[in-house]
């Protein structure tokens, strides 16, 4: 998902951008524990979250990201455009490329990813929790506890995460979870860090 998105979304007018990945698991002893330390990152060069969004975004989805936009900026959310944007983007039935939503079902990949961090890094013990950071142009998100998942309301399919108490656009996302960054950085950074128990 991670790396398709790089692809397709990154250079949005010919969808061949480029990529590149790391990663490595550790042995490490965690609070007098062994326990296995895994991180990875995937990088891609290009346009911004936010900016494929913007430039690629019609109809129905072009609204409804700048309803959300709109609703936060409402809630006197702090962030700029492109960081509230680039957190729309992490929400399920959330792209830019209408042709993936309408014929593809596309939309639900980040929160699909995210699940599957969160399955792998499975602990009860918040120390050890996942984490997964993203760098975009201006905008850093940290999903870490307790804003670690996408969460559905009762009765409904898609998994939100608004990164405040009420989990709604009503609210402004807390500012040490989602923020803007003094420094542009040239395309996207989306890394994961998990513990897993060697049990």
């Amino acid at each position: 998902e991670i790396l398709d998105n790089a692809e397709r979304h990154s250079s949005y007018e010919d969808r061949d951008g480029g990529w590149s990945l790391s990663a490595f698991m550790a042995r490490r002893e965690v609070q007098g524990e062994e326990r296995f330390v895994c991180h990875f990152a995937i990088l891609s060069l290009g346009a911004t979250i936010a900016e494929s969004l913007e430039a690629t975004a019609e109809g129905d989805m072009k609204e409804m990201l700048d309803d959300f936009v709109e609703a936060l900026r409402l809630s006197k959310a702090k962030q700029s455009r492109a960081t509230l944007m680039t957190l729309a983007a992490l929400q399920d039935g959330v792209t830019r490329d209408g042709r993936a939503f309408n014929v593809l079902g596309g939309g639900y990949g980040f929160m699909s990813f995210v699940d599957s961090v969160n399955i792998l890094g499975l602990t009860n013990r918040s120390e050890l929790a996942p984490q997964i950071p993203i760098l975009s142009g201006r905008s850093c998100i940290r999903m870490r506890s307790p804003y670690i998942r996408g969460v559905r309301k009762e009765g409904q399919e898609t998994r939100k995460q608004f990164f405040n108490r009420s989990n709604t656009a009503g609210e402004p996302p807390d500012e040490s979870f989602v923020y803007d960054l003094p420094v542009h950085f040239p395309g996207t950074v989306i890394s994961a860090g998990f513990t897993l128990d060697p049990d």
